[in-house]
């Protein structure tokens, strides 16, 4: 990569791919707030350097146009993993001091209760095993029972990420690993190994308004139309209802 040669006076020693570890490397908020805070300082002082062709330039720019957005999503997201922890631990201590309380602390986030996929969802329709059984409650029933198969947990496709490689290591995190993911496009896609890994990628994704689906459809489709001709004495109104 060429930023380090032309631009290296604006990183105070630090040259721009230095600059990338630095911000993957955060791990608080307070780290991410200063990281945040030499991105901005660098964007504002970009058009005082010279560059070796306008490509160049553009290059440059482009590159820390999309460090300062991951440096505001780590900001982002160390900020909410701090209030929820400081929320937790207030709400242990309305429970020390109160331990008659019936409510927990109101952390401001509105708590949206979602409805399981319909993968998730068991089928509630009773087996002609079990309906015979409870008709004859004296009478064994030699039959085999049959086991349910699980269906598998769907992969997520999650779109315009800047930095791929640090949203895949949050997800392992917050999964515990339980996850396996590629680079795809302009994204990743990421593929849950448990319902429970699936539905915190899915909380994560709410949280933080990413862009993402489930399955992807074909672009391209074929559509074939039939269209039959009627009699020129055929009323309109029939006409019409005939389309």
């Amino acid at each position: 990569m060429e930023s380090g040669e032309s631009v290296s006076g604006c990183f105070q020693s630090m040259s721009l791919e230095q600059l990338k570890i630095a911000v993957d490397s955060v791990d608080n908020s307070d780290n991410a707030w200063a990281m945040l805070s030499q991105v901005e300082d660098l964007t504002t002082t970009l058009p005082q350097y010279e560059y070796k062709s306008p490509d160049h330039q553009s290059n440059i720019e482009l590159q820390v146009l999309d460090l300062r957005t991951a440096a505001r999503y780590q900001v982002q997201y160390f900020a909410r993993k701090e209030c929820e922890a400081k929320m937790i631990e207030l709400n242990e201590l309305r429970q020390d001091w109160d331990p008659h309380a019936a409510m927990n602390l109101d952390d401001g986030f509105q708590v949206v209760r979602r409805e399981p996929p319909d993968f998730l969802v068991e089928p509630t329709s009773t087996s002609t095993v079990a309906t015979r059984a409870a008709a004859k409650p004296n009478v064994a029933s030699n039959r085999p029972t049959s086991t349910r198969k699980e269906r598998p947990v769907p992969p997520i496709t999650i779109d315009n990420i800047p930095r791929k490689d640090l949203l895949i290591k949050q997800l392992r995190d917050l999964t515990s690993g339980r996850i396996t993911a590629r680079v795809q496009g302009t994204g990743i896609k990421v593929f849950p190994q448990t319902t429970q890994a699936y539905q915190q990628v899915r909380d994560f994704i709410d949280k933080f308004k990413l862009q993402s689906f489930t399955y992807q459809l074909p672009e391209n489709k074929e559509l074939r139309v039939v269209i039959r001709g009627l009699p020129e004495t055929t009323h309109p109104r029939v006409k019409l209802f005939r389309n």
